[in-house]
């Protein structure tokens, strides 16, 4: 039974006092918690929350999905396409990571805010990607120019839109420290803070992955 009285809830399990033993209400009580968080969502919060996820189809993004989903049900997943060189393949895994866990996936074009990007792994450049190791390389091109400023202030509008608290971002370290200035903690935590602030902090980044290494993301999906 749910009662509903102004902003407070009552709930009451009835239970046959002749039942003897473990009482195991399995799905049923999934299902009873879950829709009372939703309801809970709505009555105190104005609507109900929800997670977006930056979802390449790699797998940070896809750890970091994974852990939305752990401890939320409700995720919807975004995809950019930006003239990448490898964008089938990603779109492809993307596909694949949300058809398992069984979440919405949305693909957005950028092509036309990244036209002119000068980044080797740009379809319109015919640049040679840089080798070598990521700290050892005096000659990184493959910085796509604030890609993840982008991406992370569109997904702050998506989650006003669409009534999401938190934005999970897969971004990590490397061996040698940050590689792209868009990956920093500095820049999370500063993104972060114009989010909170633009939203009226209904909207923040999670970042579980901000200070850790790429085997320490593994470790975490294995």
């Amino acid at each position: 039974h749910l009662g509903v009285e102004s902003r407070s809830i009552h709930i009451v399990i009835m239970v046959n006092p002749e039942q003897s033993g473990t009482i195991w209400l399995g799905n049923d009580l999934k299902i009873m918690i879950y829709i009372l968080r939703k309801w809970i969502t709505v009555r105190l919060k104005g609507g109900i929350m929800m997670k977006l996820v930056l979802l390449s189809g790699g797998v940070d993004s896809s750890t970091a999905l994974a852990l939305a989903k752990a401890t939320d049900p409700d995720i919807l997943a975004i995809t950019f396409t930006y003239n990448q060189q490898h964008e089938q393949m990603e779109l492809l895994a993307a596909q694949k990571v949300s058809e398992y866990y069984q979440v919405r996936h949305k693909i957005m074009d950028l092509s036309s805010i990244f036209s002119d990007s000068q980044s080797a792994l740009s379809l319109n450049n015919d640049i040679p990607i840089a080798e070598g190791a990521y700290g050892e390389s005096n000659e990184l091109n493959t910085e796509v120019e604030f890609r993840n400023g982008v991406f992370l202030a569109i997904l702050a509008s998506l989650a006003k839109q669409y009534r999401a608290d938190e934005i999970y971002f897969g971004a990590h370290q490397d061996e040698s420290g940050t590689v792209y200035p868009d990956c920093s903690p500095e820049f999370i935590q500063t993104m972060n803070q114009a989010i909170q602030l633009g939203t009226n902090n209904s909207v923040s980044i999670k970042a579980p992955f901000m200070t850790r290494l790429k085997k320490d993301i593994v470790a975490t999906g294995i």
